[in-house]
């Protein structure tokens, strides 16, 4: 289990449960990752997710892959949003907007092994409700996939009102 970031304001809100973290993140559509910049750097991403690792596949180049060569420590943030919601009619104010999402800091690591790889590319499909798929070895080897080791995470939902 990953360590918990700082606590949070709101803490009625609060996701302490891994499992509950974890199964945010599993519905998450992307993740928007963070990278170390002298410059503010985060893009979206398509990502599968093996125990406590997230998968990510790219282009054998360009900025983000620079960013993490550079510095390996990165910044996750995984959203479902569930839509509004009244809880006050009325009122403008008396709206708010179902959610979950879990922030997460990790250490990002190339991922050469191909079996490896392949896991990754078979969950992302899983997770796409795709049937597992072949995976023809040259596309697997012209692909370059990191994978980010959660370090720390933190969650936090708003079901919305039980009335």
């Amino acid at each position: 289990m990953a360590a918990v970031l700082k606590v949070m304001h709101r803490n009625d809100k609060e996701v302490t449960a891994n499992e509950a973290l974890l199964g945010i993140i599993d519905a998450s559509p992307y993740v928007v990752l963070a990278c170390r910049s002298e410059e503010p750097y985060a893009v979206p991403l398509d990502f599968s997710r093996l125990d406590d690792c997230i998968y990510i596949h790219c282009a054998r180049e360009g900025h983000k892959l620079d960013l993490i060569f550079k510095d390996n420590r990165v910044f996750l943030l995984f959203v479902n949003y569930g839509g509004l919601f009244c809880h006050t009619p009325g009122v403008a104010c008396g709206l708010s907007t179902r959610f979950s999402s879990v922030m997460a800091t990790g250490e990002a690591y190339l991922v050469e092994d191909l079996g490896e790889k392949e896991k990754a590319f078979q969950a992302m499909l899983v997770k796409h409700k795709s049937e597992p798929l072949p995976i023809p070895p040259k596309a697997l080897d012209k692909t370059f996939m990191f994978k980010v080791k959660i370090l720390a995470m933190s969650g936090k939902q708003n079901p919305g009102n039980p009335k």
